[in-house]
């Protein structure tokens, strides 16, 4: 029987940067990081592991951008009674088939990720969340996101896909011996649907350069699922909803600014396309170390509001449309 080590990860600047790094493209062997964050490859494989052990990272994604099928994103900020099962209310709103995430906040909203195709899908993702019992109010929040782009799948490519995808870290030598392709015809696959570099996932942007925000051009993105929680490392993550007056500044000046305030607390940011509104993740080794951050924060004449989402249960639900749609078009076409 395989012991799992219940030690705490130390999120220290080479695990913040090799999460980031994987974040971007998961396809990264360890070389490559290694070369990026400047760590002998053995070191990069050590880190790795124990982060995949500890359950920091949670899974290994290769998910299709908006554009593939044309989906757009929103989060919704549930507001409930306090009388009623946050936990309950979790599962309930979660069994939404286009709700794909949720979690439950410290003294805060519940908060769900979904897709959806149109804006009368929107209306009835939220009117669904407003009938609950217990539901007091709904804020939604559609995310800002580089749309990517379409490309046509051939039958061959459908073939090496149903290994490649739910495997997005295999080599092109597995994938070969997996799918009876050859490593030219994957090669070809993955330059085709991956941006060369790596990209940021759609709703992230590491800083706040457009050119980076807009890097994210491919078909498809290599990325990870990650959690960060005081259970499993010895920091506390958490989201920063940000109100800025986007009179005198934009999401990207007020990332700028967390970037040179809080560069060991900062990792990401994703932008409401319905309110000048910005959310950053942040991490902190003590809980109270909030309090000051959020001061700082407060006090720039830019920022209208910030509040700290601190999230304590996470729950992910049923598959995806994209990764329903994906799975009918592998397998539903013939392959020869």
């Amino acid at each position: 029987m395989i012991r799992l080590s219940t030690r705490k990860v130390k999120l220290d600047t080479l695990n913040k940067q090799i999460l980031l790094e994987l974040l971007g493209n998961c396809r990264l062997s360890y070389g490559e990081l290694g070369k990026r964050l400047g760590a002998g490859s053995q070191t990069i494989r050590r880190r790795l592991k124990r982060l995949i052990t500890a359950k920091v990272i949670v899974d290994f994604n290769l998910i299709p951008t908006p554009a593939f099928f044309g989906e757009d994103e929103v989060m919704l900020l549930v507001k409930v009674d306090g009388y009623h099962s946050e936990s309950t209310l979790l599962e309930v709103i979660g069994a939404h088939p286009r709700i794909y995430f949720g979690h439950t906040d410290l003294d805060g909203p519940l908060r769900f990720f979904a897709h959806f195709l149109n804006t009368t899908e929107l209306a009835e993702i939220g009117r669904y969340c407003r009938q609950q019992h217990g539901v007091k109010s709904v804020e939604s929040h559609i995310l800002l996101r580089e749309p990517g782009r379409k490309c046509r799948l051939t039958s061959t490519d459908l073939k090496i896909l149903k290994w490649f995808w739910p495997n997005p870290r295999l080599s092109y030598r597995e994938l070969a011996r997996v799918s009876g392709s050859s490593s030219r015809r994957i090669r070809s696959l993955v330059k085709k649907i991956l941006h060369p570099d790596g990209a940021i996932p759609p709703r992230f942007y590491h800083s706040a350069s457009v050119s980076q925000y807009a890097m994210n051009s491919a078909p498809f993105i290599a990325t990870i699922s990650f959690h960060i929680s005081s259970t499993t490392t010895n920091h506390t993550g958490c989201v920063l909803k940000i109100h800025y007056n986007d009179v005198t500044t934009d999401r990207f000046e007020v990332t700028r600014w967390l970037q040179r305030q809080f560069p060991d607390e900062y990792w990401y940011s994703y932008a409401s396309a319905s309110a000048p509104v910005s959310f950053h993740l942040f991490t902190v080794d003590k809980i109270d170390r909030l309090d000051p951050v959020l001061d700082d924060i407060r006090q720039s004449p830019h920022i209208t509001h910030a509040e700290a989402l601190i999230p304590q249960q996470c729950r992910s639900f049923s598959p995806t449309y994209a990764e329903v749609q994906l799975e009918k078009l592998i397998h539903q076409t013939p392959v020869r």
